[in-house]
């Protein structure tokens, strides 16, 4: 916040044993600030206190770091002042500047600090709203809310100020802004809507028309996170895991409202699910392995909350078309009708592996009688190539 600058005069004044001779600021110098609207002119009183006149007189001055001198060849009356001009600066910038000034071969001295502005200089104070990196809901309005100021020496008027969306377009037409007198301070607000489909880190800009002495301060930019206005977003999907012949496989997921408004109940969301080989690296060809279906919502669903559901359709994963055990990754997904994003889907990925287990068939074997107190080999095969270590005798009685 830019805080008014004022005038600060130290006035360490004595009297000159000698000459007689002190010195003062004029009434013109005792105002707060100084402007550059013509020039700044800077004078210093000398007064005569003793009985006699004084032919001539001289004085030293310094402005900040910078030593001058002024002198006045007019003689000074007993008992009279006169007003001598120590320095006229058309292009003094705005500034602070030190001024001492002392009579010459004296130690008497007075000093100030002198506050220079521009002439014509209102500007941005403060924005009250949004604040800086703000969350924000597209589609939503809110108040941009500023305070403007007058730091220029002289009254302003016909001023107007327009907010431009982080689109990069005027949000309303520009509003105009009641006179201020130096010093003076207006707030005004306006309400802007983030248009729908716009999201993420994003800026808006405040600024104040038309430019002055000092267009630095007549344009302000904010920070703002635009949060969509409807994101299903899933938090974990899964499903049961190490079971043979998978046919049926219950999927379920959770998912969080990452949106800034609430999803009623009734309106429905787009979920869906998918499988992959972890070792074959392809999705599954089965079509109950890829799967959507649209949820409707019992409740209301608020925004930062979270809900669970379970997909209708279980996924079929029985590798028994592979003929091996398999191990799978789930990817979930979930999008709302009006999510700003149409083209995407909000996804989660299982970072567990599945294994769906296989059944091999039934072992191939052949039925052989083993005569009494005599060794033999028993032997059978199967069509998985996995082997087997028991055998039954169908023929035999015990």
């Amino acid at each position: 916040m830019k805080r008014s600058l004022f005038l600060v005069v130290v006035l360490l004044l004595s009297v000159s044993a000698t000459a007689q001779l002190s010195l003062s600021w004029p009434a013109s110098q005792a105002t707060e600030v100084f402007s550059n609207c013509g020039g700044v002119t800077v004078s210093v009183v000398v007064h005569n206190d003793a009985d006699t006149a004084i032919p001539a007189y001289t004085v030293k001055f310094r402005r900040n770091a910078d030593y001058y001198l002024a002198s006045s060849v007019r003689s000074l009356a007993p008992h009279s002042s006169d007003t001598l001009p120590l320095f006229q600066d058309a292009g003094l910038q705005p500034a602070s500047y030190h001024i001492a000034v002392a009579l010459l071969d004296s130690i008497d001295s007075i000093r100030t600090t002198i506050q220079v502005v521009y002439c014509r200089n209102a500007g941005i104070d403060s924005v009250w709203s949004p604040q800086p990196h703000q969350t924000v809901v597209e589609g939503d309005p809110f108040p941009v809310q500023v305070s403007f100021s007058n730091f220029g020496y002289t009254a302003v008027s016909s001023l107007y100020w327009l907010v431009t969306n982080v689109d990069g377009a005027p949000v309303l037409p520009a509003k105009s802004l009641s006179a201020m007198n130096y010093g003076e301070t207006v707030s005004d607000v306006q309400t802007i809507t983030i248009p729908m489909g716009i999201y993420g880190s994003k800026t808006i800009s405040i600024t104040l028309q038309p430019n002055d002495q000092f267009p630095a301060d007549n344009i302000a930019t904010i920070p703002v996170f635009v949060k969509p206005a409807y994101n299903p977003q899933p938090l974990s999907v899964s499903t049961v895991s190490n079971q043979c012949r998978m046919s049926v496989a219950p999927v379920s997921m959770s998912l969080i409202n990452a949106g800034g408004r609430t999803i009623m109940a009734g309106d429905s969301i787009k979920i869906g699910y998918s499988f992959y080989s972890v070792r074959l690296g392809v999705p599954l060809s089965d079509d109950a392995s890829h799967h959507e279906e649209w949820y409707v919502l019992p409740n209301d669903w608020n925004p930062d909350s979270v809900i669970d559901i379970v997909f209708a359709q279980p996924a079929n994963l029985d590798p028994s078309a592979w003929g091996v055990d398999i191990s799978l990754r789930l990817t979930g997904w979930a999008s709302h009708l009006q999510d700003s994003r149409k083209d995407s889907y909000d996804t989660i990925t299982s970072g567990q592996e599945f294994v769906a287990l296989h059944a091999p068939s039934a072992p191939i074997a052949s039925d052989s009688h083993i005569p009494y107190a005599s060794r033999t080999v028993l032997r059978s095969a199967h069509s998985d190539y996995f082997p087997k270590y028991s055998y039954a005798d169908t023929s035999s009685a015990a």
